[in-house]
C-alpha cells in the first residue's frame, strides 16, 4: 500500500457555532494552539507513553462522537459544528494510529474488539455515510492533501474531503490490527468478525470511491487468507453480488473490477484436480458476467479469471466457449470486439485435442464476425487468424476449418463496404487457397 501524507488535523471553532458547541467544549482544556482537547483524550494526544486503557478510553470517545453525529444527522446543524466533530475524530484516530505502529505493542482482545466496534460504528454501519452524496474530482484537485489527482480518472466520485480523512484513518487502524492478529486465537477474531459483519464490508464494495475499495480489497484479502472458516462465505457473499447486477438489473458495476482481482488471487490458489464448487463458481458467478451490458468497465481482470481457470484444468475450454457462444453480442459491436478478444486467447491456450466439436462453432463464430459489416469486428476477427496458435490450430482442422472459413471471405469480398476490410480479406483469400 503506497505511503500517504499525514493528514491535516488541527481544527479551531468558530464564533457562530459557539452554542452548539458547549457540550464538546466542556470540561476541555486548551494546547498551545489554542485547540480544544477533551480531558479524556489528554492522555492519548500528549502522553508519550500511551498505554491499552487510554486507547480504549480514546477509541470508545470517538465512537460517543458519532453517535453525536448520527443524532444531530437529522437536525438543522452548522456544518462547522459537525467539521469539528469530525475535526477531533481525526485527531483521536491519528493518535491511535501511532499507538498501533509501535513495535513494542501486543495484541489483546480488548484491543481487538475497541477497533472492530470502532470500524462498526462509524464505517459499516454507519447511518450518516448513507446519506453522503458522491462529488466529482477535477482533474487537478489534491484530495485532502492525501493523494495526487492524476492517481484518479477525472470522472470518478469519491467521498467527501472530512468524511474520507476520518475513514481512511479508520481502515488504517483497521489493516494493522488485523495483520497483528496472527498472535490472537481464530476463536477470538472470529467472534468479532462474523458472517454479519463480513457481509457489511463486502456490501462497501458498491462504494463510489476508488479509494475506499482498496481498502475493502485488502481487508477481504487478509480474512480469506488467515480465517479459512469464512472463504466460502466470501465467495458467497461475492458471487451473490455478481449476479445482482446480471440478474436483477443492478446498473452500477462499481467495485466489479475489484471483486474479480481477488477472486483471480483465489483461483490461482486452487488445488488441482478443481472440486466440484469451484467449477460451479466459475458457471454460475463469472461466466454470467459476460452478459453485463457495459462489459468494459471489468473485462480484463474478468479475462484473467477465466484465463485462470484454464491453467488449472484447459478441459473447461468447451464449456466456456459453449457459453460465450450463447450469449454473444450481435448487437453490440464494442462488446463483440471484447468477446472476439476473450475467443483468441481461450483458443491460443487450449490444446487442439480437448476442443472436439467446439473448435467447429469457433471457426464459424469467427468467419461470421469477419463478414460483419462492421469494420472493427470484421478487422477484429481477421486479427485472430494471425495470431500463431490460433493458426496452428486451425491447419490441424484444415480440411474442415479451411472451406469454412473461404466461404465466408468470398462474402466480404464480394459485398464489403470497407476498403480496408477488401484488401485484408484478399490476402487471406490467396493464402487459404495456397
Amino acid at each position: 500500500m503506497s505511503k500517504r501524507k499525514r493528514p491535516e488535523t488541527g481544527y479551531r471553532y468558530t464564533d457562530d457555532a459557539q452554542g452548539d458547541e458547549d457540550d464538546w467544549t466542556k470540561d476541555a482544556q486548551c494546547d498551545s494552539e489554542g485547540q480544544a482537547v477533551p480531558s479524556n483524550l489528554r492522555c492519548a494526544k500528549d502522553n508519550p507513553t500511551m498505554d491499552n486503557d487510554a486507547f480504549l478510553r480514546s477509541a470508545a470517545y470517538c465512537r460517543e462522537l458519532q453517535r453525536e453525529i448520527e443524532r444531530k444527522a437529522n437536525a438543522k446543524i452548522l456544518p462547522s459544528v459537525q467539521q469539528s466533530i469530525q475535526k477531533q475524530q481525526q485527531r483521536i484516530l491519528w493518535s491511535l494510529v501511532q499507538y498501533v505502529n509501535r513495535d513494542a505493542i501486543t495484541l489483546n482482545e480488548e484491543i481487538f474488539c475497541s477497533v472492530t466496534q470502532l470500524a462498526n460504528d462509524l464505517i459499516f454501519s454507519s447511518e450518516s455515510r448513507c446519506k453522503l452524496e458522491p462529488k466529482r474530482r477535477n482533474e487537478e484537485e489534491w484530495i485532502d492533501g492525501w493523494m495526487a489527482a492524476e492517481e484518479n480518472d477525472k470522472d470518478s466520485y469519491c467521498l467527501e474531503s472530512s468524511v474520507w480523512s476520518v475513514h481512511q484513518l479508520v481502515y488504517e487502524l483497521v489493516l494493522k490490527v488485523l495483520l497483528s492478529s496472527g498472535s490472537l486465537d481464530a476463536r477470538i477474531v472470529s467472534t468479532y468478525w462474523n458472517a454479519s459483519l463480513l457481509c457489511k464490508v463486502v456490501k462497501l464494495f458498491n462504494s463510489p470511491d476508488a479509494r475506499e475499495r482498496d481498502y475493502i480489497l485488502s481487508i477481504i484479502h487478509i480474512f480469506y487468507k488467515t480465517m479459512i472458516k469464512f472463504r466460502r462465505i466470501i465467495r458467497k457473499l461475492i458471487c451473490n453480488r455478481f449476479q445482482s447486477i446480471v440478474f436483477e438489473k443492478d446498473e452500477s458495476a462499481e467495485g466489479i473490477a475489484e471483486m474479480l482481482e481477488f477472486c483471480h488471487s483465489i483461483i490461482r490458489g486452487f488445488a488441482v484436480p478443481l472440486r466440484k464448487e469451484h467449477e460451479e463458481y466459475l458457471m454460475h458467478c463469472l461466466l454470467p458476467l459476460h452478459k453485463f451490458v457495459d462489459i468494459e468497465s471489468f473485462y480484463p481482470p474478468l479475462l484473467f479469471c477465466i484465463m485462470a481457470y484454464l491453467e488449472k484444468d484447459p478441459r473447461l475450454a468447451p464449456r466456456i466457449l459453449n457459453y460465450l457462444f450463447r450469449c454473444w453480442p450481435i448487437s453490440n459491436s464494442s462488446k463483440e470486439v471484447l468477446f472476439l478478444n476473450h475467443l483468441e486467447e481461450i483458443l491460443a491456450a487450449t490444446p487442439a485435442d480437448i476442443l472436439g466439436n467446439t473448435i467447429w462453432k469457433a471457426t464459424h463464430r469467427i468467419g461470421k464476425c469477419m463478414a460483419s459489416f462492421h469494420s472493427h469486428v470484421s478487422h477484429r476477427a481477421f486479427l485472430i487468424l494471425e495470431n500463431a496458435q490460433v493458426w496452428s490450430l486451425l491447419l490441424t482442422f484444415r480440411e474442415k476449418a479451411f472451406p469454412i472459413l473461404v466461404n465466408y471471405v468470398e462474402q466480404v469480398i464480394s459485398s464489403h463496404w470497407n476498403n480496408n476490410i477488401l484488401q485484408i480479406a484478399s490476402v487471406w483469400y490467396e493464402r487459404f487457397k495456397a
